[in-house]
């Protein structure tokens, strides 16, 4: 006898490993919506923490995502998040790609973030 609810296990887990990045990037762009340009600016010059900044809610959101994605995030890079968030937030993007120290900054967001949703 077919065991439906293995398969519909393993296509759900395939389903959240495909749709994960389409659900970071939904976040990262929701997230932005409140930060301006000036923000960034001093979040980088203060050399703080982006995810000090995420609502505790959706902090376990995004954890959950990665869970169910299989923790495996090698996709969410300082570029991947670039290429995100241009449409929506081209200053935003522009910063990260032509301020070294932005750039910088936003690589070592991105390795607390994937460090912090793995947690």
């Amino acid at each position: 006898m077919i065991d439906i609810k293995k398969y519909l296990d393993i296509a759900r887990r395939g389903l959240t490993i495909q749709l994960a990045p389409s659900v970071f990037q939904g976040a990262l762009n929701s997230l932005l919506q409140n930060i301006s340009v000036e923000k960034i600016v001093d979040l980088v010059s203060k050399n703080a923490s982006l995810w000090d900044t995420i609502n505790p809610y959706f902090q376990e959101n995004l954890r959950y995502i990665a869970v169910k994605a299989g923790g495996n995030l090698d996709w969410l890079t300082a570029d991947w998040c670039i290429q995100a968030i241009k449409k929506q937030h081209p200053a935003i993007a522009s910063l990260f790609l032509g301020w070294q120290k932005g750039h910088n900054w936003l690589v070592r967001q991105v390795a607390i973030i994937k460090e912090e949703v793995k947690s």
